[in-house]
């Protein structure tokens, strides 16, 4: 097994400083880029593991090791998913799909980004789970200079593993089915996620592109990051919503709307003031949460595909732990379509 001897020699270092960049601390001592990237590929190369990775993931009979794995996750992304996650992660445990690992939840915030350093990661993690969904987030990751597997979920970087959903296929799906019952008179509800980060913008992408092609008229509506913090006030923004399409008479024969829980206010507000569904509009929405199949009528939804974005992240963590010198790579999910009463297939 290599030491760190051997990288330092590798990359024409001294000790002390390979000592520093594998250890996370390259960015405390002002060490040049170029250096810090030397450094990593003379490691790669020679198929050194810090110490400190090394004997936290040391086994025996009697002890047997479980990895632990920091899951930062922001407090402005969909309150339902971390907890989603979190039970699918357990059963996948329990099925034996993966080898148990030890998810430490920390909050993804501003004050948090300051605390945090790539030697905190090194000195207490095997592996960083992590959610960017603002510029200052992938700020933050690109600074995460660590020897650690860290894959990033729901946001496309090109230093480290990505999960990410096909959010082009989210709009596209929608968009055909629409022009598949013969509708010319769209629209698309969409906001802008927190910056233009994620790649859930490209839904927008997606929805315009098949109207466009199959020369269907739509509109687009902005939806207000700030009101989609809150499940009340997504339900409210639902409800005032379809009162301004039907007092305005803009109401559309078709309607995808990107929030599901706003959906549920959109729909139950067309209830009340006698607007049919699906006869006088059809209804879709992006999520799965419960009460989508549960309300009257049920919703249908393209489906954030949680179960394969919790398998794909935890298999390819095991993965990076047996071997943390894998080139990165990105999984691109594609979602499905769960047909319900509000737009049957």
């Amino acid at each position: 097994m290599a030491k760190l001897q051997d990288v330092a020699k590798e990359a024409g270092v001294s000790v002390t400083l390979a000592s520093f960049v594998m250890n996370g601390r390259a960015e405390e001592m002002r060490i040049a880029p170029a250096t810090i990237q030397r450094v990593q590929a003379a490691a790669r190369k020679l198929s050194y593991i810090p110490n400190i990775a090394a004997k936290r993931l040391i086994t025996s009979e009697k002890t047997p090791s479980v990895p632990e794995i920091c899951f930062l996750w922001p407090p402005k992304l969909h309150p339902t998913l971390l907890g989603r996650y979190m039970m699918l992660a357990q059963s996948l445990f329990r099925e034996n799909v993966v080898p148990e690992m030890n998810l430490i939840i920390q909050t993804l915030d501003a004050e948090q980004e300051t605390r945090l350093s790539a030697s905190y990661f090194q000195n207490h993690f095997n592996g960083v789970l992590i959610s960017p969904i603002k510029p200052s987030d992938v700020a933050f990751v690109d600074k995460i200079s660590t020897m650690l597997p860290v894959i990033v979920l729901h946001t496309r970087m090109e230093n480290h593993p990505n999960i990410i959903v096909d959010h082009y296929a989210a709009g596209e799906l929608p968009a055909r089915i629409f022009a598949r019952h013969g509708h010319q008179k769209l629209m698309i509800v969409s906001s802008e996620a927190f910056g233009g980060v994620t790649e859930m913008n490209r839904q927008l992408l997606g929805f315009t592109d098949v109207c466009e092609a199959e020369n269907m008229p739509f509109e687009t509506l902005g939806m207000p990051n700030e009101s989609m913090l809150r499940i009340a006030r997504r339900s409210a923004y639902g409800r005032e919503l379809a009162s301004e399409l039907i007092e305005s008479g803009r109401l559309p024969e078709a309607i995808y709307i990107r929030d599901d829980v706003a959906t549920l206010g959109f729909v139950g507000e067309l209830n009340i003031r006698g607007v049919r569904v699906p006869e006088d509009i059809e209804v879709m929405t992006y999520g799965a949460t419960v009460l989508t199949s549960a309300c009257c009528p049920s919703i249908t939804t393209v489906d954030y595909p949680e179960m394969e974005i919790a398998r794909a992240s935890l298999i390819m963590m095991n993965d990076l732990l047996r071997d943390p010198f894998r080139e990165p790579e990105t999984v691109c999910i594609r979602p499905t379509v769960t047909y319900r009463e509000s737009c049957p297939e």
